[in-house]
C-alpha cells in the first residue's frame, strides 16, 4: 500500500472529496484528514509508475510569510522507500 501525506499549507483547509475528480482517483482505497495533513491510502504501485492526483484547498485566512508545505509518498510497510516534495500556494 502506498501513503500519499499532503501537509496543508497554513491558513488552507482540503476539500477531503475533491480527489474523486482525480485522473487516478481509482486508485485511492481510503482518505484521511487529520492534524494539517491529508492521508491518502493507494493500491499497490509498480516503481516508477506516475501518479495525477488534484486536490481542492480553501483559504480559510491569511498568513504571513508563508511556508512552503511538504507532500511525502512512502510505502506503508517500508517506510524508508519515500520521497519528499515541496509545494507552495500559488502567488
Amino acid at each position: 500500500m502506498v501513503i500519499v501525506d499532503v501537509g496543508l499549507l497554513s491558513g488552507f483547509s482540503a476539500d477531503k472529496e475533491s480527489y474523486r475528480n482525480s485522473v487516478d482517483s481509482f486508485k485511492i482505497k481510503k482518505v484521511e484528514l487529520q492534524d494539517g495533513h491529508l492521508f491518502l491510502y493507494l493500491d499497490p504501485m509498480e516503481v516508477n509508475s506516475l501518479l495525477q492526483l488534484s486536490i481542492d484547498t480553501i483559504h480559510q485566512f491569511s498568513v504571513e510569510n508563508l511556508q512552503p508545505a511538504i507532500v511525502k509518498v512512502y510505502d506503508y510497510y517500508h517506510t524508508d522507500d519515500s520521497v519528499v516534495a515541496e509545494y507552495e500556494a500559488p502567488k
